[in-house]
């Protein structure tokens, strides 16, 4: 250590806790390294590098070893590559997980060092559970001028870095790019040439006892996103600016001999003095907690361990845990066996209560956090602390803080006290000699505490309720209460619930042997003055952290966007009369950062649509010129298109699959339509063959073939064409349902949806389905795609033909059909009403009402099922309408305005690339017209409530669109707050200032922006809905619209 950790950085570091890499070496195959070559070819997944002294140049062996594949940014393989830089080359480590690289020696580290000065010295890109640990890293050549990092982490997480030293002439010590989670504890970091850290879009970024000094010219830690804290650390002789950043906290960190701006700088010292004054789990002041007593007493000594682990589903953190060990000193051992026995098996019952407790949870926490749509993580949080330890008590304290979900978590004590001679446990009437009196006295000082004074006095029922709780714990000699004996009395637990409500907390109470003396058998009673001892010496530096990897993953759904692209005559001289034209494509996209080869996929194949959609723009008008001659006696105004639609069937971290139809309408008199399913790896971003989704092809056609005789929907003739072309199908070694000559198909969350064209197969009406589903064949399938999430939403595309749907609902086995079938006016412009058959049930909506788009979604909620149908009015008018779907019947739950799936406008009305389709029902974007407020468009999150409804997340909707168009027409006096402290202020919207609509509350309140970055609140009163504020109509205070009156 560099320096000393006093009681605040101690307690800061309990905080911010260092977790999420193994260390446990037996998990790991652990390789010896000696030079640079066996360094680099030991870099692997789950292993643990141990270098012995000496210096390790990755440049001299990149530049003399050809099995190092030199990165092109295409590779998919996890691994070592080397990359060019401008003078020389870097070594890349690429999608590794669980690896550490440590120094054999502390005392003579080794040292990793690049010549290239715009080299990186090590780069670690898409990574996890990365530990680097007692290393010396830096360039070979003097200090100068470099544009290389040392260490360098891209779109990495869990990452830590102890004990090393990280010299310049390295451009920055560190950079992170969209990283989560990286820490450096008592690390060296100086002389780098434009700063310490350089750090974008990285949560949980933090420096822990480390040095930095001699670092020059730039900005020493440099934020573009996210948030970063410096606890307990020291700068020095820094030349260059402090941050760019509001988010740079500094904790109990000196700064001595920098720059101008740092000689005012905050370095946390009022933050830590509050720290150090917050109360304990007691109630009292932390510095006042009993901590083991000294050498000199002869009482047991020892220290206590957190052990952290998290359990990770890939990349996503599902539970945090931990669990304490308790190390006794050698003398004390020795002194007290029995004790030390009692306290090895405590530990060995905590350390498997620990790694037992993800196990048997696995399966609930995946579910649940499925549920909250993985917001927050499973958290069980552990904490232990001495209460009295001397030769006759050695007693503990142990809190438990449980979090599950929901507004809250919970709070249980648990408390062990022994006797250090025995090492058994003493029993609470072995101490109080009138548990009646003790459970009397217990009430008087609980009623009588700041904290509960007034709750008593306010709630005369409180304290029967107190006496109903307490004195059932009382009975049977006392076993049902959690209690610890201290040095001033004896403290009693009690967990969230017991004595009240939440609000009220987890009480404790101290009942003091002076205040009782009648009460306590006096051999428990301390006489004297308790010990006092240095809490740092206390703890140890929590345990590095274990990572426990799911062993059933559990997809989740992917946060796709889709927006369509549409193609217009660019010229005036292009637009006919009498009729228009046009071409459009659907396109999805996901984000770049999370899903690097997916988005790249997506963005190909956007681009081939495209390209494919403008070439045909000008042929549409040959082909819709002469279809307008021949029909232009006809008194309406045709519409000519082609374009391809996309109907999602499945979005989750394994598999995108959607069905592409290819829609003509307005040419050869009625529209025509042709599919094609599109399926592609998440984690690839290729395409997946139909042999990856099944297990063999005699499984697979004997599935097919009995899927074909249960159908009563289509004539033999047609059932023996599709046969013929499915087995053609499999002559081929691949079936790519994207390529020209491949099978269509689908995988969805249900089963393997098979499409056949009008041109495949002679038959008009469509396309044709053939469906084979994973529970009715499970020996079809591999498991990677018969593993579904909990939620999960996906598009049912509709047409005016028949498509059929089979959908399991509620899992019951049984598989229902039902289809969704659209009617056109007389002009086939217009839908005019919507049919859904369920069996032998017909429902349709806006029978009387004409609509120019329909949308349909299934929503799988858990173990509800419900079906959305969206429709848009010729005149924008957009109703969402709610089925609830069970095994025996359709039935519909009840309709509201807005939609799920919807593209957003820029000011200049063009469509942007930010609109927006279900994906899961727990979390999904809803578009709603705002009547109240103004007629503009509001977005927010939602869910599906308990009847199946869409409810909003939260309480304010976000306003679309840059819209500037209002200003005030007078001054108005108003609350604001700034985008970045957030701090409630009074003050006045000039007249003649531009406003933007920003959100709307639920109850009406309007917050708008004004171009300074200030944010307003009004809260209008509503009289005969007319809208008031601060006794003028809404309407008159600015000039342009608000709201609709």
């Amino acid at each position: 250590m560099f320096f000393a950790a006093g009681f605040i950085t101690a307690f800061l570091l309990a905080i911010v806790p260092v977790r999420a890499v193994s260390a446990d070496d037996k998990d790991n195959f652990v390789v010896e390294a000696g030079n640079t070559e066996e360094f680099i070819n030991a870099i692997a997944d789950d292993t643990t590098i141990v270098l012995k002294p000496g210096v390790y140049n990755v440049t001299e062996y990149l530049d003399s070893s050809d099995p190092v594949k030199e990165w092109t940014g295409e590779e998919k393989k996890s691994g070592v590559y080397r990359s060019d830089s401008d003078d020389g080359t870097a070594l890349l480590i690429y999608d590794i997980e669980n690896l550490s690289i440590v120094s054999s020696d502390p005392n003579n580290p080794a040292e990793i060092v690049c010549e290239p000065r715009r080299a990186d010295v090590l780069c670690f890109d898409r990574c996890e559970d990365i530990l680097l640990e007692g290393l010396v890293m830096g360039h070979t050549k003097e200090p100068g001028y470099c544009s290389g990092d040392v260490v360098s982490f891209i779109r990495s997480e869990n990452i830590l870095i102890i004990d090393s030293e990280l010299y310049g002439c390295g451009a920055h010590a560190l950079e992170t790019d969209y990283c989560e989670d990286v820490k450096l504890i008592e690390c060296d970091i100086h002389d780098c040439t434009y700063g310490c850290v350089v750090s974008r879009e990285t949560e949980e970024l933090n420096f822990i006892h480390t040095q930095f000094h001699d670092c020059r010219d730039h900005i020493m830690f440099e934020l573009a996103g996210g948030k970063a804290a410096l606890i307990g650390c020291s700068l020095q002789n820094l030349q260059g600016t402090l941050t760019d950043s509001k988010e740079l906290k500094l904790i109990n960190t000196e700064i001595e001999n920098c720059f101008d701006d740092f000689k005012d700088a905050d370095t946390g010292d009022d933050e830590t003095q509050a720290e150090s004054d917050k109360p304990d789990h007691k109630g009292k002041p932390a510095d006042t907690e009993k901590r083991s007593e000294s050498e000199e007493t002869g009482f047991p000594t020892f220290t206590l361990k957190s052990h952290p682990m998290k359990l990770v589903d890939r990349n996503v953190t599902l539970a945090t845990a931990n669990y304490y060990e308790i190390i006794l000193s050698d003398e004390t051992k020795e002194k007290y066996p029995e004790l030390a026995q009692t306290i090895e098996d405590f530990n060995k019952n905590w350390k498997n209560e620990g790694k037992a407790f993800f196990e048997k949870n696995e399966k609930d926490i995946q579910e649940l956090m499925a549920n909250t749509g993985h917001e927050f993580s499973y958290e069980d949080e552990i904490h232990v602390a001495p209460e009295r330890i001397d030769d006759l008590v050695f007693s503990i304290v142990m809190s438990e803080y449980t979090y599950l979900g929901g507004a809250h978590g919970d709070t249980v004590f648990k408390c062990f006290n022994f006797d250090p001679s025995s090492g058994k446990d003493i029993d609470l009437d072995e101490v109080v000699t009138d548990l009646k009196g003790f459970g009397r006295a217990m009430f008087t000082e609980l009623s009588a505490s700041e904290e509960y004074a007034e709750y008593y006095r306010d709630y005369p029922e409180g304290e029967q309720e107190f006496f109903d709780a307490v004195t059932p714990q009382l009975d049977n000699n006392g076993k049902g209460l959690t209690w610890a004996l201290g040095y001033e009395g004896v403290w009693a637990f009690f967990d969230d619930y017991t004595l009240g409500p939440y609000a009220m907390g987890a009480p404790s109470v101290l009942v003091r042997f002076e205040d009782y003396p009648e009460l306590f058998n006096d051999r428990y009673v301390f006489k004297g003055k308790a010990p006092e001892s240095d809490p740092d010496m206390m703890y140890e530096r929590d345990a590095v952290p274990e990572t426990i990897r799911s062993k059933r993953h559990m997809p989740q759904t992917l946060p796709l966007s889709w927006h369509q692209e549409g193609f217009w005559p660019e010229n005036e001289e292009d637009y006919p009369e009498g009729y228009s034209y046009y071409t459009y494509t659907d396109a999805y996209t996901v984000p770049e950062k999370d899903y690097p080869r997916l988005s790249k996929r997506l963005d190909e194949l956007n681009a081939e649509y495209y390209d494919v959609y403008d070439m045909v723009l000008p042929l549409l008008r040959d082909e819709a010129e002469s279809e307008y001659v021949k029909g232009k006696e006809e008194d309406f105004w045709p519409v000519f298109s082609r374009g391809t639609d996309f109907s999602l069937c499945r979005a989750d971290d394994q598999i995108l699959s959607f069905a592409a139809y290819n829609n003509f309408s307005g040419i050869n008199d009625d529209p025509t339509s042709s599919v094609q399913g599109i399926n592609i790896d998440v984690q690839t971003g290729k395409d997946v063959d139909l042999y990856d989704v099944i297990t063999t092809k005699e499984a697979f056609m004997k599935a097919f073939d009995q899927s074909l005789s249960e159908n009563t929907l289509y004539v033999k003739k047609w059932k023996d064409t599709v046969r013929r072309l499915t087995e053609t199908a499999f002559s081929d070694d691949k079936i790519i349902s994207s390529a020209e000559s491949g099978l269509s198909f689908t995988v969805d969350y249900q089963g393997l949806m098979l499409y056949y064209n009008e041109e495949d197969t002679g038959f008009e009406g469509g396309p044709s389905t053939v469906f084979i589903g994973f529970e009715e064949h499970p020996e079809v399938f591999a498991d990677t795609y018969t593993n579904v999430p909990v939620n999960y939403a996906s598009e049912i595309a509709i047409g005016d033909y028949e498509s059929v749907y089979w959908y399991d609902f509620n899992g019951d086995g049984i598989r229902e059909s039902f289809s969704l079938i659209l009617s056109k006016d007389i002009n086939d412009q217009y839908l005019y009403h919507l049919s859904l058959r369920w069996d032998d049930t017909v429902v349709t909506l806006d029978e009387t009402g004409a609509f120019y788009n329909v949308n349909a979604f299934l929503m799988h909620d858990t173990d509800r099922d419900y079906l959305y149908v969206e429709t848009t009015s010729e005149n924008d008018y957009q109703t969402l309408y709610v089925f609830e779907i069970t095994t025996e019947a359709i039935a519909l739950v009840n309709s509201t305005e807005g939609c799920i799936k919807f593209m957003t406008y820029n000011e200049d009305g063009n469509g942007g690339t930010g609109g927006c389709l279900p994906t899961n029902p727990r979390k999904f974007s809803m578009e709603i017209i705002d009547y109240t407020l103004g007629t503009n468009w509001l977005i927010g999150d939602y869910c599906v409530d308990w009847v199946g409804m869409p409810d909003a997340n939260s309480y304010y909707l976000d306003y679309i669109g840059d819209y500037w168009y209002i200003r005030a027409a007078e001054d108005i006096k108003a609350v604001y707050t700034d985008e970045e402290d957030f701090e409630e202020k009074s003050g006045t919207i000039k007249k003649g200032t531009e406003i933007l609509l920003y959100q709307r509350g639920m109850d009406k309140e309007l917050r708008i922006k004004t171009r300074d970055g200030k944010i307003w609140q009004l809260i209008p009163d509503d009289k005969d809905g007319v809208l008031y504020y601060n006794g003028k109509e809404l309407n008159d205070l600015f000039e342009g619209q608000i709201y609709a009156g």
